[in-house]
């Protein structure tokens, strides 16, 4: 069995990848105007085919699955402009997202906090990618309060859990949707995941990192186009625990004049 907290960050990540879906960058072309990655006008809307990776890299059919986003608004959240994205998909999950652009800076408002381990009182902007550098800090250290978390023939350990995500500029390449060529840029995103064990019998706690990546390729005029989040293990003790990994590409979007 997986430990608790892990699997709540990873439904952090794939929050991550459902709101970097409405980003555009702030680089520009050799005129010097300016790349628009992500179109933000209403009414835009791009439609997803995904499915779940296993250990080995493989593509688990059954978990295949269709997802739609699309802007449908702006307003004002704590002093920003916020775009205001409805995302759905064919497994009955619906959600409604903001984002924020302001000076080559992605911003989300969320309260993905908010959780059974770490608690904030209000939902706050979070800055999930800075397109003027080619490294920036998403999520800084931080340490949650320790868990008690199963761990299989061992016994209940305590977990502190220390977690970080850091975003960089990758590849570019090109790549076809609907049969048309986009030249696209890849961004990376890594949550590093850094594990305290107490275990029960070891007089001294063990510590274990994860590093889980995913990449998006975002299309010039288009939007995300493709995104791959590598799968990752913990080893704990002498079991390894898999988290799968998840692929996302675009299959039909349209973008509002």
């Amino acid at each position: 069995m997986l430990p608790k907290s892990p699997k709540i960050i990873f439904v952090f990540v794939f929050s991550i990848l459902a709101l970097l879906s409405a980003c555009k960058e702030n680089s520009t072309g050799p005129n010097g105007t300016q790349k628009v990655y992500v179109p933000t006008t209403i009414g835009s809307w791009w439609i997803y085919f995904n499915y779940a990776i296993d250990s080995a890299g493989n593509k688990l059919a059954e978990t295949e699955y269709y997802d739609t986003s699309r802007i449908v608004g702006t307003q004002t959240i704590s002093g920003k402009t916020a775009i205001l994205m409805e995302s759905r998909n064919s497994q009955g999950w619906a959600d409604t997202m903001f984002f924020a652009y302001e000076n080559g800076k992605l911003y989300t408002f969320t309260n993905l906090y908010n959780n059974d381990i770490v608690n904030f009182d209000e939902p706050q902007w979070v800055i999930l990618a800075d397109f003027n550098s080619s490294n920036w800090n998403i999520i800084p250290d931080t340490t949650f309060p320790p868990v008690d978390v199963p761990i299989a023939d061992v016994g209940t350990a305590k977990l502190t859990l220390t977690f970080s995500v850091n975003g960089s500029k990758g590849t570019q390449k090109n790549i076809t949707v609907k049969g048309k060529s986009i030249a696209s840029q890849e961004i990376l995103n890594t949550l590093t995941m850094k594990m305290k064990f107490e275990v029960p019998g070891i007089p001294l706690p063990f510590t274990t990192t994860t590093n889980i990546v995913m990449h998006l390729w975002f299309g010039e005029n288009t939007g995300l186009v493709l995104s791959h989040t590598d799968p990752a293990s913990i080893d704990i003790v002498l079991t390894k625990y898999w988290i799968g990994g998840h692929h996302q590409e675009l299959i039909d979007y349209y973008i509002a004049p």
